[in-house]
């Protein structure tokens, strides 16, 4: 025969077993969890860090973007500014030349006709050779 009290002993045992297994089963998940959340709190830590240095980088990036810009538009004036000053060279040259064919156009009377001759188509030759050197320069400046 069964007896009752070995029953309700079994019964008893096992319902206690199931309950520190539950416990236990518990605790481990607690501790599990834990680790989980420790782990996640250092991954968004380092996430938060890798996050403020892109914006950090993208900042600079922008900063870098307003001084490339500036610079741009400076190259942009490069052209007026460089045709402007071939202006103010070109003008000195000029009256370089203008007062030095003042000072040699005396001297010119003096000498034979072919040496005059060819001293005036020297002159015609240098200042169409300058006239040429001008239009290259304007062209190559525009």
């Amino acid at each position: 025969m069964i007896d009752r009290r070995t029953i309700a002993e079994d019964v008893s045992k096992t319902a206690r077993d199931a309950a520190y297994v539950a416990v236990g089963l518990g605790v481990l998940g607690f501790q599990k969890a834990q680790v989980h959340r420790h782990d996640l709190a250092q991954r968004l830590t380092g996430a938060g860090t890798t996050v403020q240095e892109r914006i950090e980088r993208l900042a600079d990036l922008a900063g870098a973007g307003t001084v490339l810009q500036q610079r741009l538009e400076r190259l942009g004036e490069l052209p007026g500014e460089l045709s402007r000053a071939l202006t103010e060279v070109d003008s000195a040259v000029e009256a370089m030349i203008t007062r030095l064919e003042t000072l040699v156009e005396p001297l010119e009377g003096h000498l034979p006709a072919v040496a005059r001759d060819a001293v005036q188509q020297a002159r015609e030759q240098a200042r169409t050779a300058r006239q040429q050197l001008r239009a290259r320069v304007r062209r190559g400046a525009a």
